[in-house]
């Protein structure tokens, strides 16, 4: 392991100096960290960019996404002219169809990934093709039943039309999906992970770490750039780095309140990767992460609910968030006992 001193990123135009011009730009970012019912998600996308003039190089590269594909993919709602949106989660959300629009998004791209995703046929068919480790797949009684068909909020011709937009699209702007994964905590293995770090935002960590080590491994030698959600307050990340990556050259380009960025070299691979505030709103990959997060976060909360509303009579959804949560777990707290249900594999300890 070695670094070098900080630089300033922000004043760094070509991160890879005199390597191809082609290049895959990804995105870190998660959904349910901060609830205390459901599970923890955190998902990675990547897009492969073909040689052009050098612009893929820069570091507005994951911004100029939006632009390459805007007569297929829209930055902001009301979505129109059968085109899709990707965004930050949260703005999808709140939009009237909002879970319709981002389970098109997800489907679609799953759809035209190198090389083709098949269909899936209910979410639990949908992690696997999403790469999700065995190990991170929800265990939990009321997670059981998710196998209704796909697509759960829109309708099979919406995502028709969208695949066929979107393809046409991408292969004339000489771009390509090239990975969507996602990694899942149910309620237990969050708050063993909790048990095992002492610290919430290291469960956290832990999972961005390993998309981040994987996207190294897997794309590293293309070269590879990454936008990540920054992670609470932290403005270090070298310690994690180093953790992930070992024996690897480190080059620290900036650490700030608003951005941090590395550069990271092991071998034939190196990595550019940016902690970078609202990180969904400037970069195409870590919205679409932020949307295959809240997507999967979402369908597995239906199934919650599902279950839960089969054996509580008149109880009210929850989308898991403390205040609410609150009214949840005393509503039903009665039932426990006879359902078999624990707390520590119900209710996350932080």
């Amino acid at each position: 392991m070695s670094t070098s001193p900080a630089g300033s990123a922000s004043g760094t135009r070509w991160l890879f100096p005199g390597l191809p011009t082609a290049m895959i730009i990804a995105g870190i970012d998660e959904a349910g960290y901060g609830p205390v019912l459901g599970p923890l998600v955190v998902s990675a996308a990547a897009f492969r960019t073909a040689p052009g003039d050098g612009a893929a190089l820069n570091m507005e590269a994951p911004e100029q996404l939006w632009r390459q594909l805007r007569r297929a993919v829209l930055r902001q709602g009301p979505v129109r002219d059968g085109k899709l949106i990707i965004t930050d989660s949260k703005l999808v959300r709140r939009l009237t169809d909002g879970l319709a629009q981002m389970e098109r998004t997800v489907l679609t791209v799953c759809r035209l990934l190198e090389p083709p995703m098949a269909d899936a046929g209910n979410i639990r068919q949908l992690l696997v093709l999403l790469q999700t480790p065995l190990e991170y797949h929800p265990n939990q009684c009321w997670y059981r039943d998710t196998c209704a068909a796909l697509p759960l909020f829109c309708s099979a011709d919406a995502v028709g039309v969208t695949v066929n937009l979107l393809r046409g699209v991408l292969a004339e702007a000489q771009i390509a999906p090239a990975a969507l994964w996602a990694e899942l905590l149910d309620e237990a293995r969050f708050n063993q992970l909790l048990a095992a770090t002492r610290n919430k935002a290291t469960v956290l960590t832990t999972l961005t770490m390993r998309h981040l080590a994987r996207l190294h491994e897997r794309f590293g030698a293309e070269p590879l750039l990454v936008v990540v959600d920054k992670q609470g307050g932290r403005d270090r990340y070298l310690p994690l780095l180093l953790d992930a990556f070992g024996l690897a050259h480190f080059k620290v380009l900036a650490e700030g309140p608003h951005e941090s960025a590395y550069h990271i070299r092991d071998g034939l691979r190196e990595t550019t990767v940016f902690f970078r505030e609202k990180a969904e709103l400037s970069s195409l990959p870590t919205a679409l992460a932020s949307m295959a997060s809240k997507y999967l976060r979402e369908a597995f909360m239906e199934a919650f609910n599902r279950w839960w509303g089969q054996r509580v009579a008149q109880l009210r959804p929850t989308a898991g968030y403390y205040q609410d949560a609150q009214r949840w777990l005393a509503d039903t707290q009665p039932y426990w006992s006879a359902l078999g249900v624990r707390n520590d594999n119900l209710v996350r300890i932080k």
